[in-house]
């Protein structure tokens, strides 16, 4: 039996519910400087839907193992982003709502950096299966999650602020770090 590729792997898996991975926080000193010097130069990669599209036009493209790496280095700028909120004074619902907010631009803006609509339309699929919104849960959804869990509002905002700095470890292992 020919083996499938990685992409396949991933949209059956998904389309199944990814029921069978786990998360892991993304937080490898040497994967985070990497994606400092790769990543993070102006330019380098689009931090919005926008400025992928834009990008796209002008001909640039990316490999899905390069835009999973951007996508799991925007996902390591989250706990300096939450120490410089929390520093400022924001309240932990304000951390959580920005957290969410950056995980969020960077799973539709990574999708918008995607070549194949097929590809895609499949993870919004997945998304609109488990959600019921195309684009992932909302920040509603989450704090709901976390209330039948049994968690108060202020334990539901810290787990919101952790959750969105991981991601899906069996995913991650297709990107080299």
């Amino acid at each position: 039996m020919a083996r499938r590729s990685w992409k396949v792997w991933l949209l059956a898996a998904c389309l199944a519910g990814c029921s069978t991975s786990t998360s892991e926080k993304v937080d490898d000193a040497a994967f985070v400087k990497q994606c400092q010097s790769t990543w993070n130069v102006e330019g380098a990669a689009p931090r919005t839907v926008e400025e992928a599209q834009a990008a796209k036009a002008a001909g640039a493209s990316w490999t899905n193992e390069q835009i999973r790496e951007v996508y799991l280095c925007r996902i390591t700028e989250i706990a300096a982003t939450d120490a410089a909120n929390k520093a400022a004074g924001q309240t932990l619902e304000q951390r959580a709502r920005a957290a969410y907010e950056h995980r969020h631009a960077a799973r539709i803006t990574s999708r918008a950096m995607m070549e194949s609509s097929f590809e895609v339309k499949a993870l919004q699929a997945r998304d609109q299966k488990k959600y019921g919104n195309p684009d992932g849960p909302t920040f509603d959804q989450l704090v709901e999650k976390q209330r039948a869990k049994g968690h108060d509002d202020q334990t539901a905002y810290a787990n919101i602020i952790e959750s969105s700095q991981r991601s899906d470890k069996s995913t991650n292992k297709q990107v080299k770090r």
